[in-house]
């Protein structure tokens, strides 16, 4: 997982309560409200502001009052790339067919076939991936260290699929 800075351009529309001396603080206000924790498409996930770089003239809407103005902000960005270990949480492991891990907003699925040959989905254990051993359990909590194989970007949102079945992956703990 890369941590980025990168400067990013937006639109945002204040009121007229907001135009005056303190208007740097309401705009900053603002785009950390619209814009941390959302995925920007391939750039990835915004995690922080950094600060407002630049604040261009506004054009005022007659009807409201209010002013469109345009921005350059600075923010760090998180953003997964293809064939990348990372240590990840199981959130959901309750699936026959796979399971769920999360590394802060980015979800990642781990598919059946993408898990070592010996590793079954057992009810007995409280819905959790174990393997013919015994010796590796992954259920929800587990902490696994396991390797992007794909990202995909839908709708505003970065998904990922991943694979445990690479030398030195799997459970942690």
């Amino acid at each position: 997982m890369w941590f980025v800075k990168k400067q990013m351009h937006k639109d945002i529309l204040l009121e007229p309560m907001h135009l005056g001396p303190d208007l740097g603080k309401h705009v900053e206000q603002q785009v950390i409200e619209e814009v941390v924790g959302k995925c920007m498409g391939k750039y990835g996930y915004v995690i922080r502001v950094i600060g407002i770089d630049e604040i261009d003239p506004g054009f005022v809407d007659n009807d409201t009052g209010s002013v469109s103005i345009n921005i350059l902000y600075s923010c760090i960005m998180l953003r997964p790339f293809k064939n990348e270990v990372l240590d990840t949480t199981i959130f959901n492991a309750a699936d026959d067919s796979g399971f769920f891990a999360r590394v802060g907003p980015l979800e990642i699925y781990v598919h059946k076939y993408n898990m070592p040959e010996d590793m079954h989905f057992d009810h007995q254990s409280g819905d959790a991936w174990v393997s013919d051993d015994g010796t590796i359990e992954i259920k929800d909590g587990s902490i696994v260290r396991l390797r992007i194989i794909g990202v995909s970007i839908d709708a505003g949102q970065m998904n990922a699929i991943g694979t445990i079945k690479d030398p030195y992956l799997g459970q942690l703990e």
